[in-house]
């Protein structure tokens, strides 16, 4: 993953002022509408960053207590292909020259996970493979 010193530097050596736009968002549900990627687009950005859940590899299954089972292995290489697809974001991915990703607990897998989720490593390269980082 890249640290923001690292894009901080990137942006000192290749931008002025004048140009400097970095956008970023994060929490996106890749099977729902995603109206905001013109918006964003118009902005003209030299980065994007995606703050994490870049998509949700999790489901709510009880609400009092809040509790989430994870979908698989699978369903988070078909949700990063399904977000990747989207017409608009696909766009921006190609217009912008910076790109950062944030690996994520719904990234993972699983709401609030962390280092001791069994599927971690395999995780972490679907993630790695799907934002090209």
């Amino acid at each position: 993953m890249v640290s923001s010193r690292v894009v901080a530097m990137i942006f000192a050596q290749q931008t002025s002022a004048e140009n400097a736009r970095i956008a970023y968002g994060s929490c996106s549900k890749h099977h729902l509408a995603q109206p905001l990627w013109p918006a964003v687009r118009a902005r003209r950005p030299r980065a994007w960053v995606w703050a994490g859940d870049i998509i949700y590899g999790d489901k709510l299954v009880s609400l009092l207590p809040p509790r989430f089972e994870s979908l698989g292995l699978e369903f988070l290489k078909d949700a990063y292909a399904a977000q990747a697809a989207l017409p608009e974001y696909a766009a921006l991915l190609r217009e912008v020259p910076e790109f950062v990703a944030t690996w994520d607990d719904h990234d993972f897998g699983l709401n609030d996970a962390d280092a001791t989720l069994p599927f971690k490593n395999a995780s972490r390269e679907i993630f790695l493979a799907a934002t090209n980082t």
